[in-house]
């Protein structure tokens, strides 16, 4: 009797315990719907809903991974004004072209901060050369790099003199910031 009550012990325990992390990936209060933020971007990538949903609250961070940033700009009149003044671009559909080279939303308006912060020899097109081997919109030479790096190596080489640790988590907070303030356009 006593080896079964602690079987079934056991058994309850161990039931328990395995519930635990799929509660945790239940509904959630803070993502409408329910599930979690990443269930519901993948549910979503690609749909008009993800980018939407760039434009307020919690759908901040879709917007910096976001890799159509022709919806996060259109819907965001105020980022994009803003990244028009850090790029040199002179109209949403250039940003639209340079944003579309790099990874990721995100890197793209870090990569535009790091360029006015540390005042980089040949502004964000050097920078964008050295990320992406494309030539930026307006720029007035052709990027003729093979090789992408990631910031912290286009720093490096740009700006030797600067730290790309620092200065890329300065960047990527910036941008997650230009992004958290201009939601509301």
């Amino acid at each position: 009797m006593k080896r079964i009550f602690v079987t079934v012990m056991l058994a309850s325990a161990a039931a328990w315990i395995l519930a635990i992390p799929a509660a945790a990936q239940g509904r959630s209060q803070s993502h409408p719907g329910g599930g979690s933020a990443a269930a519901g971007s993948m549910a979503d990538s690609g749909t008009h809903r993800n980018s939407a949903s760039a434009v307020g609250g919690h759908g901040s961070s879709n917007a910096m991974a976001s890799t159509d940033p022709g919806s996060v700009l259109e819907h965001n009149s105020n980022l994009a004004t803003k990244l028009e003044g850090l790029t040199g671009a002179t109209s949403v559909t250039d940003l639209k072209t340079d944003a579309s080279a790099f990874k990721n939303f995100g890197q793209f308006v870090a990569a535009a901060h790091v360029s006015k912060n540390l005042n980089i020899p040949g502004g964000f097109a050097a920078l964008m050369c050295d990320m992406t081997t494309k030539t930026a919109t307006g720029a007035t030479s052709t990027c003729t790099n093979t090789t992408k790096m990631s910031l912290g190596k286009a720093i490096q080489t740009l700006d030797p003199k600067a730290d790309p640790k620092s200065e890329s988590k300065k960047a990527m907070n910036q941008a997650n910031q230009d992004i958290k303030d201009s939601s509301g356009s």
